[in-house]
């Protein structure tokens, strides 16, 4: 457990349910910084297949119009439209991460 931490944390990434066992399990082991990044480089379209799977579940309704735009990002970047999939994304995680702080400071 101490590994996926260590992992999630230099990545600054979630790694909870996505990717798939297999992949968290390849990134926990890898040595270091660099061969984690590694990792996700070469298993990124099988991440992006986890993300849609993921994402094709029932959310909340508030999470509905978010949702629809995180699944255009991974659309984009299935068409190796890269910056638009990376411009997306960002703008994604920024709004999300918005209203969580909003929603902890103005209860």
């Amino acid at each position: 457990m101490t590994a996926l931490i260590v992992a999630g944390h230099d990545l600054c990434i979630p790694i909870v349910h996505i990717p798939r066992a297999e992949i968290v399990q390849a990134i926990v082991d890898a040595d270091d910084y660099d061969a984690r990044i590694e990792v996700i480089e070469e298993c990124a379209d099988d991440i992006a297949v986890d993300c849609s799977v993921a994402l094709a579940g029932e959310f909340d309704d508030g999470l509905e119009k978010q949702i629809l735009l995180v699944r255009k990002a991974i659309e984009a970047y299935q068409a190796e439209h890269f910056e638009a999939a990376q411009g997306a994304s960002s703008e994604r995680l920024r709004h999300v991460l918005k209203d969580d702080v909003s929603s902890r400071t103005h209860p």
